[in-house]
């Protein structure tokens, strides 16, 4: 197995392992994912500059191509759900702070004397 079949194969585990979890999976994992998928793309197109891809090895990349929608998907959707948390927080915030500036600690409260 040549080193370029090497660096797909991995490609392809990284992706399946992905796909398989990707209803369940936390933002750090995603994370994670894209970076390891970041530096195996590298590598591959390291390998590139001095070689070329066999149409096998093409036709595997193209396979692996197809999942980039489900990936963008998921990347959507937690990029949503983070826009969302930040919504709900800022709203917290918000009626928190109205509520504590409806007292102010300065005020001086004075009795008279009868």
């Amino acid at each position: 197995m040549s080193s370029m079949d090497e660096k797909i194969q991995n490609l392809e585990r990284l992706t399946n392992d992905f796909i398989q979890r990707i209803n369940s999976l936390e933002y750090e994992q995603v994370e994670e994912f894209v970076e390891n998928r970041e530096s195996i793309t590298e590598s591959i197109l390291s390998e590139l500059s001095h070689s070329t891809l066999t149409e096998a090895q093409k036709h595997r990349l193209k396979m692996l191509l197809q999942y980039d929608s489900m990936i963008l998907g998921k990347m959507q959707s937690l990029k949503e759900e983070a826009r969302e948390w930040t919504i709900r927080q800022n709203q917290i915030k918000a009626q928190h702070s109205a509520y504590e500036s409806a007292y102010t600690t300065d005020s001086i409260l004075m009795d008279k004397r009868k």
